[in-house]
């Protein structure tokens, strides 16, 4: 095998580890633990009350919420026990 071929390879390999990781790292911050501080940091700037118990995700778009409480600023309140969807990300 020739230098251009091992530094070829090389690349390919440090690409996938790359990859790998970056797909790790999204994955960990879809978790509740993570997802549900930022979901309730989102509600309160666009001006919504109140709180989501739980929020996750995946990243084939699929998502969950649950214990809703949310009051809008007209002052209706929104309770569920659980909201389940599907979101199209990526085509």
């Amino acid at each position: 095998m020739g230098i251009k071929a091992k530094v070829a390879a090389g690349l390919g390999i440090c690409c996938a580890l790359l990859l790998a990781a970056a797909v790790g790292v999204a994955e960990w911050q879809l978790r509740p633990a993570q997802l549900t501080p930022r979901v309730n940091s989102l509600l309160r700037d666009a001006g919504l009350g109140g709180s989501v118990a739980e929020a996750g995700a995946e990243l084939g778009g699929s998502f969950r919420l649950a214990g809703i409480d949310l009051t809008l600023p007209d002052g209706t309140r929104l309770q569920a026990e659980s909201l389940v969807g599907e979101a199209e990300i990526l085509p």
